[in-house]
C-alpha cells in the first residue's frame, strides 16, 4: 500500500499581506488627494484661512448673492475646479487601465491609438474653421467637436485593425501611430492659416485649463448624469 503524502494547504499568510498593504496604500493616497484638495481651495491669490470661511458659511444668507467674498471664491470659483479635476483625474486613470489592458502593456494610453490627438485635430477644425452655428452650443461647441474626433478616431482605428481572426493589437498599435501622425498635420495646416484669436484659443485649449470650470459643467460630466 503506497501512502499518500499530506495535503498541502496553500499558505494565504502573503496574501492576507498584500491586501492589507494595498488597502493601506488606497488610504494614503486618498488622504493625500483630501490634503491636495483642502490646500488647492484654502491657497492662491486670495488666501483663505478655514476660519474665516467656516465663520462667512455661518453669517451667509440664503440667497448665493448674499455669501461673503470667501464663502463666494470658494464656492463658485476654487471648489467646482478642484471636483472637475478630481473627475477628470479619474477618468482618465479609467481610459489608462482599460487602454493598458487592450494592448497588454503598463505604459499605454489613450493617445497610442489616436484618441489624443483626433479629439485635438477636430477641436482646432472647430475653432478655427466652424464657428458654432446657434449660440447656445457656444459653450459646448469644441467639446461636442473633440468627443466626435475621439470617437472617429477611435472607429478608424479599429477599422483597419480589425482582422478574420479578430482585433490585432499590432495593427491597432500601427494605426494609431498613423492616426496621430494625420491628426498632427492637420492641425498645423489649421493653425498656420488660423486667425490670430483662433490660434491664441486653439493655444489655450491645447494647454488645458480649468478656469471654466462651474456648477453646469460638473452636472454634465457627473457619472449619474450619464
Amino acid at each position: 500500500m503506497i501512502a499518500q503524502a499530506p495535503e498541502v494547504l496553500p499558505d494565504n499568510r502573503h496574501f492576507y499581506a498584500r491586501h492589507r498593504a494595498r488597502l493601506v496604500g488606497i488610504a494614503v493616497l486618498f488622504a493625500l488627494l483630501l490634503l491636495a484638495a483642502y490646500f488647492a481651495i484654502m491657497s492662491g491669490n486670495f488666501p483663505i484661512p478655514f476660519s474665516a470661511l467656516l465663520q462667512s458659511w455661518l453669517r451667509a444668507g440664503p440667497l448665493p448673492t448674499e455669501l461673503s467674498t470667501p464663502a463666494y471664491i470658494v464656492s463658485q470659483l476654487r471648489l467646482p475646479r478642484v471636483l472637475l479635476a478630481g473627475l477628470i483625474g479619474a477618468m482618465l486613470g479609467m481610459s489608462g487601465c482599460a487602454m493598458q489592458g487592450l494592448v497588454r502593456n503598463p505604459l499605454a494610453d489613450p493617445g497610442l491609438i489616436g484618441i489624443s490627438g483626433g479629439a485635438a485635430a477636430a477641436a482646432t477644425l472647430s475653432m478655427a474653421v466652424f464657428p458654432p452655428a446657434m449660440a447656445e452650443l457656444a459653450p459646448y461647441w469644441v467639446t461636442i467637436w473633440a468627443f466626435g474626433g475621439a470617437l472617429a478616431a477611435v472607429w478608424l482605428v479599429i477599422r483597419l485593425a480589425n482582422t478574420p481572426a479578430g482585433l490585432s493589437v499590432a495593427t491597432l498599435i500601427l494605426a494609431g501611430v498613423a492616426i496621430n501622425a494625420l491628426t498632427g498635420t492637420v492641425i498645423g495646416a489649421v493653425s498656420y492659416v488660423a486667425s490670430d484669436d483662433a490660434l491664441r484659443q486653439i493655444s489655450y485649449w491645447t494647454m488645458g485649463s480649468l478656469a471654466g470650470a462651474n456648477w453646469s459643467t460638473l452636472t454634465i460630466i457627473n457619472p449619474r448624469s450619464a
